[in-house]
């Protein structure tokens, strides 16, 4: 049962599923789950067994394409959640929940910052990637047309 289990850490495992029961209700002092370096593609429903009682999540560095819905709602103690360097393209893909509490990913940062109680890192992944791309564009016109700007008075001058 591992009810007093605190900390499970199944980093670089290479696991593409979660074995059956893996996080359990019956994993009721679990704190942190670390899923981190693995092949998961997505989270079992199960983790929102343990949702309420976790204060860190790691699934970084896997291939998730999404994440559940009511997993950002039911994790209320959650102050670090590490979805870095996954395959969430779209911001469509990110549940509804997640964005209300969460916000969407600094365009230089990655990090989502609404929630000041969760350090919420998503950078790496095509969604973050590609709002970082469009504000680096946005940033390098707005300087050439400034530059422009400045030589046009010079000539004027």
């Amino acid at each position: 049962r591992l009810e007093y289990l605190e900390k499970l850490h199944l980093r670089q495992n290479k696991l593409r599923l979660l074995p059956e029961g893996v996080p359990s209700a019956a994993n009721t002092s679990l704190t942190m789950l670390c899923l981190s370096s693995n092949l998961l593609t997505s989270l079992p429903k199960s983790i929102l067994d343990v949702a309420d009682t976790l204060t860190e999540l790691y699934v970084n560095g896997n291939q998730l394409q999404t994440l559940p819905e009511g997993l950002a709602q039911k994790c209320t103690w959650l102050q670090k959640f590490n979805v870095a360097h996954n395959n969430i393209d779209k911001e469509e893909l990110l549940p509804k929940d997640f964005v209300m509490r969460f916000g969407l990913p600094d365009v230089v940062s990655g990090q989502c910052t609404k929630d000041d109680a969760c350090v919420v890192r998503l950078e790496g992944n095509p969604v973050a990637e590609r709002r970082r791309k469009a504000y680096l564009e946005e940033e390098k016109a707005k300087a050439k047309a400034l530059e422009m700007e400045r030589a046009a008075a010079e000539m004027e001058v």
